[in-house]
């Protein structure tokens, strides 16, 4: 299998410390994510319109992921475009993992401190803040 390679994506705060809320999937509409930071109380959805796979698991099951990875980058989001080395890859080993011969699958990263969710989609996730309701 190839080394891993993420590409960091911007998101609308950083937290090393992010929680993984809840996963929706439906087969006719968009897949979300819901995160929640546990520093800053902030919350946000990533949206994908086309997910192909979502896998969710635990951090410490995915430790490989950030081994080589540079600290730095680890603080600076919490979503990554896995490039190499990631779920897909591990698939494609497979002769019957039909999703490597269709059109190019993009693999997606939401690193929680405790769980994890990979994605397979073609296109990019769609970031949303929450924003906070206010009492008034």
């Amino acid at each position: 299998m190839r080394a891993i390679e993420l590409i960091p994506l911007p998101v609308p705060f950083r937290d090393d410390a992010v929680k993984v809320t809840g996963v929706h999937w439906c087969d006719n509409a968009p897949t979300h994510i819901a995160v929640h930071s546990r520093r800053s109380g902030r919350q946000a959805t990533v949206e994908f319109q086309d997910a192909e796979g979502v896998r969710i698991l635990g951090e410490l099951d995915l430790a490989g992921f950030w081994l080589g990875t540079d600290p730095a980058t680890l603080k600076t989001t919490w979503l990554f475009e896995v490039r190499a080395g990631g779920w897909f890859d591990l698939e494609a080993q497979r002769d019957d993992f039909y999703t490597k011969h269709e059109a190019p699958t993009r693999e997606f990263l939401i690193a929680g401190y405790q769980e994890c969710v990979s994605i397979f989609s073609r296109l990019g996730p769609v970031v949303i803040e929450i924003e906070a309701a206010t009492s008034g």
